[in-house]
């Protein structure tokens, strides 16, 4: 199937991103979708395409936060060679949209990570969106894996990069998210972030509650990998858990859905909270290289991470990332929470666009979107995939 011939794709249920269609199907033209249509309606001339009938066609996966796949770390080679081999092996579970994500580094990573990414988002055929910076501005508090000789404060000279690159990347439709310790980031640096289109998340952090509700007040508006390295509720001071639990309405956290990194019960009271004035979950993977590998271990840091019982973690029990996708996660959320499938697929789909700015183009099925598409068994297993209406043989 070629980008530039039109195609309809008929026969399964249709998950637009707000309602399930039955008996229609999806008109793609140059990659985009062009109409959807009742399945005895499709234009003639066009090259259908007649998907099994028992099978579900959503929104495309995006995933905003991929340290790794396949045996490759973005931070050992943040190259076009690593950024393409991930997209390949994250299409396998349904992701069709990602941000590689470089945890605290040096400069001149970051640098090398920017120029790949500004490189690789004008590629029609790739799915990377944006790049995902995760610290080096966080606490050394809460660094948990990243290495503590590299995480610092940010100064004038990191923010007028960040606003480069920020802009740089919006004007390419697509995004920077930046994670940071809150308590790290001056208040003028924030604003100079937020209006240069950098999309700032809370994590590796132990402000107060307070403190976050400051953040959010000067821009920020998500909260990376929740419940995990951050202030915890206490007696005292609600920290950032709390903050993002009772009073951050109208943002964002990314929810690692592997029953370790937060327990089951919690992930029901995050669910339950974004309804009143909690912030609104959506999936990560929080993955490493070891996704897609029958590997056991792999580096970091040049300190050795081993894959045991479902965990990744250092010798001495360091969690270091997560060995799910967000495939998994979205499989987890359903047979441990009594969440709706139609709402767990925007957990997977629409909500991180929504966070990230990016909904106009990606996260729902229709006339004007990007055909960026997944195909799902009745058991949400993964059928085929299109990344702007070009599939991918799976």
């Amino acid at each position: 199937m070629f980008p530039d011939q039109t195609t309809f794709l008929a026969g399964p249920a249709i998950f637009t991103g707000m309602e399930v269609l039955v008996g229609h199907g999806i008109l793609i033209q140059n990659g985009i979708v062009s109409d959807v249509l009742p399945s005895d309606k499709a234009p003639r001339g066009t090259y259908r395409i007649n998907l099994p009938d028992d099978s579900f066609l959503v929104p495309g996966f995006f995933d905003a936060q991929v340290n790794g796949a396949g045996g490759l770390l973005f931070n050992d080679a943040p190259n076009e060679k690593t950024a393409r081999h991930m997209d390949r092996i994250l299409r396998t579970f349904g992701v069709t949209g990602f941000l590689p994500t470089l945890i605290t580094d040096n400069p001149e990573k970051m640098r090398q990570a920017a120029d790949t990414i500004l490189h690789l988002v004008d590629d029609k055929e790739s799915s990377i969106s944006g790049l995902h910076l995760e610290g080096p501005f966080i606490n050394p508090i809460k660094r948990g894996c990243h290495n503590d000789d590299l995480v610092r404060c940010p100064e004038e000279e990191d923010i007028r990069f960040l606003e480069r690159l920020g802009l740089a990347l919006q004007e390419k439709g697509a995004r920077l998210l930046l994670t940071a310790a809150p308590e790290t980031m001056p208040e003028v640096f924030a604003r100079h972030l937020v209006r240069s289109g950098v999309v700032l998340s809370m994590g590796h952090s132990e402000a107060t509650y307070e403190q976050a509700l400051t953040a959010l007040r000067h821009g920020f508006s998500g909260f990376t990998h929740l419940g995990n390295a951050m202030s915890p509720v206490r007696g005292q001071d609600p920290g950032l858990l709390g903050a993002a639990l009772l009073s951050a309405p109208r943002t964002w956290g990314g929810l690692i859905a592997d029953g370790i990194h937060v327990h089951p019960a919690l992930v029901r009271l995050f669910l339950r909270e974004a309804q009143n004035k909690g912030c609104k979950p959506f999936l990560v993977s929080d993955a490493m290289p070891l996704l897609g590998t029958g590997d056991s271990v792999f580096s970091l840091y040049g300190t050795p991470v081993f894959r045991r019982n479902g965990r990744l973690e250092t010798e001495n029990g360091t969690l270091a990332g997560a060995d799910i996708s967000i495939l998994h996660g979205l499989k987890w959320v359903l047979s441990m929470t009594d969440i709706k499938r139609e709402e767990a697929w925007r957990m997977a789909s629409l909500y991180p666009c929504q966070f990230l700015g990016l909904d106009q183009s990606m996260g729902h099925i229709r006339k004007g979107m990007r055909a960026n598409l997944t195909l799902l068994s009745q058991d949400m297993d993964i059928l085929a995939t299109w990344v702007n209406g070009v599939s991918t043989s799976l």
